[in-house]
């Protein structure tokens, strides 16, 4: 029994190399998918990987972001690629790289049960009310990925009762049979059935987990309820941002977990001696690794772009300060969860609480949005104001996630423009946002004291 491993990376060389050192057999096979916009020597390790050993392939890179389809679809690709190969494994394990495993790499296989998947999930009919209000409100509109950013709002949508019923909410930290894999790839492959996810939110904790349960429900598919993968929510004694701890990661490994996440960037003491006590590499293997990624640090960052952005930043505040004198800017860079283009401008007369942006990871596909810093209230209903659609934010962007956007709605394409554009147009299109923004911020001036309409999704 051999294992396939999916190694999803965006960030550290050295917690992936401390990943594949533990879980690493010459028998298993390795995909790693490291995200676009990631570090280039983290790109480079991968690669070196890949080129030093048989059994680790790179895939093609996507521009993925946080909760957005794109890492249902990179999984999904990675899936592909395994079945085709000519390779008997019985389980595809889906990782990040701040994932470790609990036990020793020759005590994972029988963690798994021949031909049964491990998908934690639960049906949104029966989750407690606001569990529920949660998933149900990332239906309520069809959301769309702005690439290596994040989703955001375009119609609304009703979605049918009876595909609710159907619907499962997850962990997408998953471990799948090859019957699965080959279930979701061809059994499930018909394009109207991931439609609905790929205009969601969130959509790696609801696609697979309810697509695998409908197998379940045929009789096809044989799968436990159950995450192999301990995860330090705050609520299970993790930090604020869970990473785990001493404690959490003994308490995972003698509940009978296979891995924890995510890892803080030091171990735990008491943590790291655990680990090291699992590792059997042999010497030379370790080594071979450990050159990968000095090969890949040495190469260097690459190039820089921001020259050339904050050049293109500034002929487009030209450009609309032509039509809009005294309008303030500020370029937010050099910060966690920001894109490569984050641009935020303001009129001084407007609240201190409104304004426009600009969002772009790639200078080829962007999003302009009013952004009302009303703080998140805990409801994930719509607020209705005047003629102002608001609902909540949920793209991982620096200091926008849990705030809400004024929606504009189709004559405006929601605020994405489409590719290829040129500058004039981007900036008519922030100028559209920009008096539109006069106007909720005249209304919201007008009545400090509103009694808002919820729109419940």
């Amino acid at each position: 029994m051999s294992l396939h491993y999916l190694i999803l990376c965006h960030r550290s060389n050295e917690q992936l190399l401390d990943l594949i050192k533990s879980i690493y057999r010459a028998d298993d096979s390795y995909a790693l998918h490291v995200d676009r916009k990631a570090p280039r020597p983290l790109a480079l390790l991968g690669q070196n990987l890949a080129a030093k050993f048989p059994n680790i392939s790179f895939v093609e890179q996507r521009n993925c972001s946080w909760g957005g389809y794109s890492l249902v679809a990179a999984t999904l690709d990675a899936m592909g690629s395994a079945l085709d190969a000519s390779t008997d494994w019985t389980h595809f394990i889906l990782l990040s790289e701040q994932h470790l495993p609990l036990l020793p790499v020759e005590s994972l296989r029988a963690c798994f049960e021949a031909s049964v998947s491990y998908v934690q999930a639960q049906s949104v009919e029966r989750m407690y009310p606001n569990g529920r209000a949660d998933v149900m409100h990332r239906f309520a509109r069809r959301y769309r990925e702005l690439e290596g950013v994040g989703s955001f709002a375009t119609q609304r949508q009703q979605p049918d009762s009876k595909w609710v019923s159907q619907l499962f909410h997850g962990s997408q930290w998953i471990v799948l049979s090859r019957a699965a894999c080959s279930y979701l790839l061809d059994a499930a492959n018909p394009r109207e059935l991931w439609t609905p996810f790929e205009q969601s939110l969130l959509a790696d904790e609801t696609a697979i987990p309810t697509l695998i349960m409908r197998g379940v429900r045929q009789g096809i598919l044989k799968a436990k309820d159950r995450n192999a993968t301990f995860v330090a929510f705050p609520s299970a004694g993790g930090s604020d941002d869970m990473t785990f701890s001493n404690d959490n990661f003994f308490t995972a490994r003698d509940s009978g977990y296979a891995f924890i996440r995510k890892r803080p960037t030091a171990l735990p003491d008491n943590a790291q001696a655990a680990w090291q006590e699992n590792l059997t590499l042999a010497p030379e293997t370790i080594r071979a690794f450990e050159h990968c990624n000095d090969a890949a640090v040495a190469a260097g960052p690459g190039p820089s772009d921001d020259a050339a952005r904050k050049d293109w930043t500034q002929r487009l505040m030209t450009l609309l300060r032509l039509m809009f004198p005294q309008l303030s800017s500020e370029l937010i860079d050099q910060v966690d969860h920001a894109p490569k283009i984050y641009l935020r401008v303001r009129r001084t007369a407007w609240r201190p609480d409104v304004s426009v942006c600009l969002l772009s990871e790639d200078l080829t596909q962007f999003k302009v949005l009013i952004l009302w810093s009303k703080p998140f209230d805990g409801s994930y209903d719509e607020i209705l104001f005047s003629s102002f659609e608001c609902p909540v934010i949920r793209a991982r962007v620096y200091g926008m996630f849990g705030l809400r956007e004024v929606v504009l709605g189709e004559k405006f394409n929601y605020g994405f423009v489409e590719t290829p554009a040129d500058m004039p147009y981007i900036a008519y299109m922030i100028g559209q946002h920009i008096l539109a923004c006069d106007d909720f911020d005249a209304q919201l001036r007008a009545q400090p004291d509103f009694q808002s309409v919820k729109a419940k999704c």
